[in-house]
């Protein structure tokens, strides 16, 4: 059957490039006959997870070379890069102005809870973390807002 030999050739050249629009160009495929074996085959959906997880694996695995390779020329960028990601203490820390709260007679709706909060609470947060708290912090707003 022509299409397991097609399906076979596709997973091995997806193993070494992840991407399968290159993958199915390079077998001579359409995207939408890959996909379409994908959803109606079981077994070549396992193969398809399978080669397209080791196809990343094995580009990380060259990029984490090519990274290491830097830092041993002594590439700021590469360093600087390495650390903040693997090491908290070179996290950078985003800091934020907090005005203090108003006097309690000022007190609008929304601002008690944007203000009681302290600015050293938000100054120790990692990037990730003061995103998801200003988001809740929109949304504890836009809540208020819409219950006016």
């Amino acid at each position: 059957m022509k299409s397991k030999y097609d399906q076979s050739k596709f997973v091995k050249v997806l193993e070494e490039a992840p991407f399968v629009s290159y993958a199915a160009k390079k077998v001579g495929m359409a995207r939408s006959t890959i996909y379409r074996w994908k959803k109606s085959n079981p077994e070549f959906r396992e193969q398809f997870d399978k080669a397209l997880n080791s196809g990343r694996e094995h580009l990380i695995d060259i990029a984490e070379m090519a990274l290491v390779e830097k830092i041993k020329g002594k590439d700021m960028g590469a360093i600087k890069f390495f650390l903040q990601h693997n090491d908290k203490r070179y996290r950078p820390v985003r800091t934020a102005f907090i005005p203090p709260a108003p006097p309690p007679e000022e007190k609008t709706k929304g601002w008690d809870v944007y203000a009681t909060r302290r600015a050293d609470e938000y100054s120790q947060l990692s990037d990730e973390d003061l995103d998801e708290a200003i988001k809740k912090l929109k949304n504890e707003l836009k809540n208020e807002n819409n219950n006016d």
